[in-house]
C-alpha cells in the first residue's frame, strides 16, 4: 500500500484553487471578446442595411434620370416640390410610357425593410429656355431592430432637363 503524505493532500487542494482562479481569469478575459463579437454583428448589420438602401436609391435614380421633364406626370411637379412615388402612398398620375416603366420598377422592388420615396422639384426655365427638375430619391432603413431611434435615410438626387 502506498502511503499518501499530508503534503501530497495539500498539493491537490492547491491545484484545485489554481484551476478555479484560472477559470475566473479566463471568464473575465472572455467578456470583452463577447462584447466585441456583438458590436461586430451590429456594425455588419448596419453596413449591410446602408449598402442595400444606397443600392436601391441608386437603381431608382438611374431609372429616373433616363426620363425627360416632359415625361413626368402632368401637373405633378411644382416649384414647392411634390412626392411622385412612395411606399406610403399611391404612385403619381400616369405620365409617359417610360414613366409607367419607372413606376412599375418602383412597385416591383418594394421591401418591408426599406421605406422609399421619390420627390420632384421644378426649377423654371433658365436662359436657354429649359426647365430643370430636381429628382430626390430617399430610402430610409432601420440601423438595428429593437434599438430606439434607429432609422437612417440615404438621399440621392439628380437634375433632369427638358424643353418647356
Amino acid at each position: 500500500m502506498i502511503a499518501v503524505s499530508r503534503s501530497s493532500e495539500l498539493r491537490r487542494a492547491t491545484s484545485l484553487i489554481e484551476v478555479l482562479v484560472a477559470c475566473l481569469i479566463l471568464g473575465l478575459a472572455l467578456v470583452p471578446v463577447v462584447n466585441l463579437l456583438q458590436q461586430s454583428r451590429r456594425i455588419t448589420y448596419q453596413a449591410s442595411q446602408q449598402v442595400a438602401a444606397a443600392a436601391e436609391a441608386q437603381t431608382l435614380l438611374e431609372a429616373l434620370s433616363t426620363l425627360g421633364v416632359l415625361e413626368l406626370p402632368a401637373g405633378s411637379v411644382t416649384a414647392e416640390g411634390a412626392e411622385l412615388l412612395s411606399d406610403a402612398g399611391a404612385a403619381a398620375a400616369a405620365g409617359s410610357a417610360r414613366w409607367k416603366k419607372v413606376s412599375e420598377l418602383f412597385q416591383s422592388r418594394a421591401s418591408r425593410l426599406l421605406k422609399r420615396s421619390v420627390r420632384a422639384t421644378l426649377f423654371a426655365g433658365d436662359v436657354s429656355g429649359q426647365d430643370r427638375v430636381l429628382m430626390e430619391v430617399s430610402v430610409t432603413y432601420d440601423r438595428m431592430p429593437g434599438e430606439p431611434t434607429t432609422s437612417q435615410t440615404v438621399v440621392l438626387a439628380a437634375l433632369l432637363a427638358g424643353r418647356s
